[in-house]
């Protein structure tokens, strides 16, 4: 099974919404990096984002440039929990430095793509 270096997770799903789909995947300790991006934007929604287990809060609409910025800059740096930061993943398709991987159900996940 492919172990993605981030999940890009909106809060407002049907069904189980985003911050109980993140304590889940903390859990079960999948996603490295979790990625809150959604049109919930105020202070309630990011200290309940943050305690659900997500490393970052986007608020809708979201330019590519920054979504990737915020990808970069989070991967490259230490975890809140004092741990290394997230290893690049080794195949996949390349956009900008990172790499997507998508799967079924129109899901991505991505990593950075180091150049040689």
């Amino acid at each position: 099974m492919h172990q993605p270096d981030a999940v890009l997770l909106d809060l407002g799903l049907p069904t189980m919404d985003g911050f109980e789909t993140a304590r889940r995947l903390r859990q079960e300790g999948l996603g490295k990096l979790l990625v809150a991006v959604t049109g919930f934007g105020g202070a309630e929604d990011r200290r309940r984002a943050t305690e659900a287990g997500f490393d970052t809060h986007l608020t809708k609409p979201v330019s590519p440039d920054r979504l990737l910025a915020q990808v970069r800059r989070v991967l490259s740096s230490a975890r809140p929990d004092g741990s290394a930061p997230v290893a690049p993943a080794t195949e996949g398709a390349p956009v900008a430095d990172l790499v997507l991987y998508v799967s079924a159900g129109s899901r991505a996940s991505g990593a950075r793509h180091d150049r040689a």
